[in-house]
């Protein structure tokens, strides 16, 4: 089905005064969540932002710290670059929700000296909204860390953007992250934001023939197109998340094989690779990639693929498949008849995966390799449609048949797993004692050499250091 998208349109016309009033019609979304290294870049109509550079940084460091006026007379600003300046900005920032995109400006002769920010909130509104917004991209940031190469936390945001939103007529980022609502602009601000915040530059495409906007991912110093809003299922899916749109070249993309094809955009930066092109597999999973310990799973839904309804273990270096668990499940179409091939969604909670067929639930633990049935009060009744896990729950996805809109059935708690190290007990004995801690004294002292399953319990404190605190901490403790 093919969405009605909707991009932003830049301003036609700018009333000429000693302050001149313009408005730009881009709205976008904040969150302030410090990240831990350096931020990728996002870009955004770069002749323009390269050429005028210094105001462009000038007006969004003014606007990142409230200020009302911002003094832009040394950049030579002409008035009619002032409304481009404007769009340039908010794009390249999506964080700059609380300005509307509409701003005053001062002038003299034919340059702007001071750019007026008009501003959506108060200064305690806007402090309240961010912290509401770092705590929702907080859960995202959670799911990557370091270790992981771009593709791996590329896929993993792009998968779980879509599995928390649904497309809808809201161009705002922060509402289609805190609420999880929004159309194409909010997808590819939001999608953005989360790779620049762990490190992953970006450029936002957009299209006026087709009323549709999207973005460009760096991976490993190629550029690739991903459209996260067309591999969000419309009617909304839950459990389900496409791979359709996800890492294309601009000559497979603007082709249209196998998918709607993206035309009449331009970008600064081409997308010439043609790795991820011929990613058969890659592409056709629906179900979230869950990546635990240099491994992604996966369910293969395809009807007559060779690995229809498995689980499967995705190497995303030559886009191969190594079979988990294949299930015997069928959706009734009623009768006699059936549809044809799978509906079952995967997800993960601490280690263990939770995927469904038309009537059960099952978990596999990836420590142990040992896959089990789900123990729920629930009634599946041959309509589960797919599973998703919320705040340490499982829900089934109930529907009459894969095409009317599913709601969500509690199917009950994740599993608990037993901690594999308890914190403090260094000799493993399952008692915290005051031979933990002098076990971490004679390790400091060069006496004796621990494990590594004795080096995490050593660091009671977990701050990734073993010290004198994490002696004290057990002493502390035993007192």
């Amino acid at each position: 089905m093919t969405k009605n998208k909707s991009v932003f349109t830049k301003p036609i016309s700018i009333i000429l005064s000693l302050i001149i009033v313009i408005t730009s019609l881009s709205s976008a979304a904040v969150f302030t969540t410090s990240a831990a290294q350096t931020e990728g870049v996002i870009s955004f109509d770069e002749s323009f932002y390269l050429k005028n550079k210094d105001a462009c940084d000038k007006v969004a460091d003014g606007i990142k710290n409230l200020e009302q006026h911002i003094d832009i007379s040394d950049c030579k600003l002409s008035t009619g670059d002032v409304s481009e300046l404007m769009y340039v900005v908010t794009y390249r920032n999506p964080g700059l929700f609380y300005v509307t995109g509409a701003c005053s400006y001062y002038i003299s002769g034919n340059y702007a000296t001071v750019i007026v920010p008009k501003y959506s909130y108060s200064t305690s509104e806007i402090e309240e909204k961010q912290q509401t917004l770092d705590s929702v991209i907080d859960k995202y940031l959670a799911l990557v860390d370091n270790s992981m190469s771009d593709f791996q936390k590329a896929v993993i945001l792009h998968d779980e953007l879509v599995l928390r939103t649904e497309y809808a007529y809201d161009p705002s980022m922060y509402n289609l992250l805190t609420e999880g609502k929004g159309q194409c602009i909010a997808y590819a601000f939001a999608y953005a934001r989360l790779l620049s915040l762990v490190g992953i530059d970006s450029e936002i495409i957009s299209s006026a023939k087709m009323n549709h906007a999207w973005l460009k991912v760096k991976i490993d110093g190629e550029y690739y197109n991903v459209d996260p809003t067309w591999d969000d299922p419309i009617a909304d899916k839950p459990g389900h998340v496409q791979h359709t749109y996800f890492l294309y070249s601009d000559e497979a993309f603007q082709s249209g094989t196998n998918f709607s094809a993206h035309t009449d955009y331009e970008s600064y930066y081409p997308a010439t690779s043609k790795k991820y092109d011929n990613y058969d597999m890659l592409h056709r999973l629906n179900t979230r990639l869950c990546y635990s310990d240099g491994t992604f799973f996966a369910i293969d839904n395809k009807y007559k693929s060779e690995y229809e309804k498995c689980m499967i273990k995705y190497d995303e270096t030559n886009d191969s498949a190594t079979v988990v668990n294949k299930f015997n499940a069928r959706w009734s179409a009623g009768g006699t008849s059936y549809w044809i091939g799978g509906y079952m969604s995967l997800d993960e909670c601490d280690k263990i995966l939770y995927c469904n067929t038309d009537n059960k639930i099952y978990y596999y633990d990836i420590k142990t390799g040992e896959l089990n049935e789900y123990t729920t009060d629930a009634e599946l009744n041959g309509k589960c449609y797919g599973l998703l896990i919320k705040d340490n729950q499982v829900y089934a996805v109930i529907a009459d048949n894969p095409n009317t809109t599913a709601s969500l059935v509690l199917a009950g708690d994740c599993i608990k797993r037993e901690p594999d190290v308890i914190l403090g007990d260094v000799n493993g004995d399952g008692v915290l004692t005051i031979a933990d801690a002098t076990l971490i004294q004679k390790y400091l002292a060069n006496i004796v050499s621990l494990d590594s399953k004795q080096l995490a319990a050593a660091d009671v404190n977990q701050d990734g250091t073993i010290d004198v605190i994490d002696v004290t901490k057990i002493q502390m403790s035993l007192v």
